[in-house]
């Protein structure tokens, strides 16, 4: 069963590793194109360059607003 998990970690790494060249890799043509002509300068040049650009496999609060929002504003049900 660990070595199970250590596999599955390690699957992980290679495909962290690749989103990650993937990610570099459109940071640098983002920046290299500029919007609007210009290129991106100061400490978060990169981060601002890569907003917008992500994906996950994974579902988050983001990717399910109506459902969470849905939990958030229903009312509660009290046992008396």
């Amino acid at each position: 069963m660990l070595v199970r998990k250590v596999d599955e970690i390690l699957e992980y790494v290679k495909r962290l590793s690749e989103l990650l060249d993937r990610l570099e890799d459109a940071v640098e043509r983002e920046q290299q194109n500029g919007r609007g002509g210009q290129r991106a300068k100061g400490p978060y040049a990169q981060t601002l360059a890569a907003a917008g650009i992500g994906h996950t496999d994974f579902p988050d609060v983001s990717s399910n607003k109506g459902k969470h929002l849905a939990e958030a504003y229903a009312p509660k049900h009290r046992d008396k």
